[in-house]
């Protein structure tokens, strides 16, 4: 059995942003998982990723989240 690759939906400089669309994201039952990246053991983001079959579903959601928060940027 072929597992789904995981793959990087968004990028996020704060946390909250990226929990944000985590929530929605479970919401709509697309599984997901956080990860940080860092630079010299610095964090230098938060990615969000989800699986290569729910890549078009998990966009919707992520659209839809931006278009309805003004606040709501990488």
């Amino acid at each position: 059995m072929i597992k789904d690759k995981l793959i990087t939906i968004a990028k996020f400089r704060y946390e909250y942003r990226a929990y944000l669309l985590k929530d929605r994201l479970l919401e709509a039952g697309i599984e997901c998982a956080l990860t940080s990246e860092s630079v010299f053991k610095l964090i230098d983001g938060v990615m969000v990723l989800v699986k290569e079959s729910d890549f078009a579903r998990a966009m919707e959601v992520y659209n839809a989240l931006k278009e309805s928060s003004d606040d709501f940027e990488h």
